[in-house]
């Protein structure tokens, strides 16, 4: 069964079974209810520290199926509070613009419509979040 990951505000990591099957409305309830009940619209965010520091250390450097982040979309304007772990991956200690509220991890692939966002792998998923703890042990220590 494929899996995702959310990262709290609390930087607590879990690891959650993909929504299968279904419509996209489905999936699209699952991201919605894991980033945060008033979520109403999550953005697809490709954070750059994501690529260069985590998926090389869980053997997904140049990958055909790389991963993403999705969070709320209006969560500044929602004063949710800022998520240390994405806010770092997503390089704001450089530009200054934070990620605010839940992120979770999923994968993409590509279909006959275009770029559809997917579960990821049992394995990968299970090693991304032993990274992801690293990372925020280093981060909030």
């Amino acid at each position: 069964m494929k899996k995702l990951i959310r990262v709290s505000t609390d930087l607590k990591v879990t690891i959650h079974d993909y929504p299968e099957g279904g419509a996209y409305r489905t999936h699209n309830e699952a991201f919605h209810k894991l980033i945060g009940e008033d979520c109403e619209l999550y953005e697809i965010v490709k954070p750059k520290r994501l690529y260069t520091r985590i998926l090389t250390g869980v053997g997904m450097k140049n990958k055909r199926t790389p991963l993403v982040m999705l969070v709320d979309e209006e969560g500044l304007l929602k004063n949710l509070e800022s998520n240390m772990l994405g806010s770092w991956l997503y390089m704001t200690d450089r530009h200054g613009c934070p990620i605010a509220g839940n992120v979770l991890f999923v994968g993409t692939e590509y279909s006959g419509m275009g770029i559809d966002i997917c579960g990821i792998q049992e394995d990968i998923a299970e090693a991304l979040s032993e990274e992801l703890k690293k990372v925020i042990e280093r981060i909030a220590g």
